[in-house]
């Protein structure tokens, strides 16, 4: 069986009176999914007087991918509106769309505050992860993007709410591996032999692309990359 994704998403309504009428009142507001071939959606239809709804997908993950089967959920959403004896709807469709939860991390190597695209590969095979200097703090290494976070790229840093964790046993983390792209004889990796924040690159590679994969409670997997000389 697939992983399941919960995801919580507020609904919020603000009806002026003047429109409503002192002998109109909100009914019950209904909410529907479309199922999206094998996913289960849990549950399809439910009705609610609050502004928060949960809904379960279950068998959102293609396990031999490691990716999402779908990523838009079709919802309906139906306003009762009470006036007197008399009761009328209002209906309306959108799409919430569906996102794993490290969706496009992004690495981006800092030379005196400046975003290059390709990393520089130090003394001993090591590639120095994002430090900061002077007053001024100016941003010097490898750091890590995503939503609207930036960090060090190593383990234990949290970014926009997600930590790079050494297991990935709870929502809001991910695991990070790391690989030199098509080259299977190399290897890379966080250097946990210093207290310096680094990846170290198998020695004899002098250039190539860091390839690391991001895999979240899911077992989703996203990729970010970076060359480095």
């Amino acid at each position: 069986m697939g992983a399941s994704l919960v995801f919580d998403y507020n609904l919020a309504f603000n009806f002026n009176a003047n429109n409503i009428g002192a002998n109109k009142k909100l009914g019950g507001v209904t909410v529907s999914y479309d199922n999206i071939g094998n996913v289960n959606v849990n549950p399809s239809n439910q009705t609610f007087t609050d502004n928060t709804t949960a809904v379960t997908l279950r068998n959102l993950v293609d396990n031999n991918k490691h990716a999402l089967i779908a990523t838009e959920l079709t919802t309906t959403m139906s306003i009762q509106v009470v006036d007197g004896n008399n009761n009328f709807k209002v209906e309306t469709k959108f799409t919430i769309e569906i996102h794993s939860e490290f969706e496009q991390p992004k690495l981006v190597y800092y030379v005196n505050g400046v975003a290059q695209d390709v990393a520089k590969l130090e003394a001993g095979n090591i590639i120095k992860s994002l430090y900061t200097e002077g007053d001024d703090k100016v941003k010097n290494g490898l750091a890590i993007q995503y939503g609207r976070g930036e960090d060090s790229f190593y383990t234990g840093v949290k970014v926009d709410g997600v930590e790079i964790a050494d297991n990935a046993d709870t929502a809001g983390k991910v695991t990070a591996s790391m690989s030199i792209d098509g080259v299977s004889s190399a290897s890379a990796g966080f250097d946990t032999d210093t207290t310096d924040k680094q990846i170290k690159i198998s020695d004899g590679v002098t250039k190539g692309k860091l390839k690391v994969t991001f895999t979240d409670v899911n077992t989703v997997k996203t990729t970010a990359f970076i060359n480095f000389e």
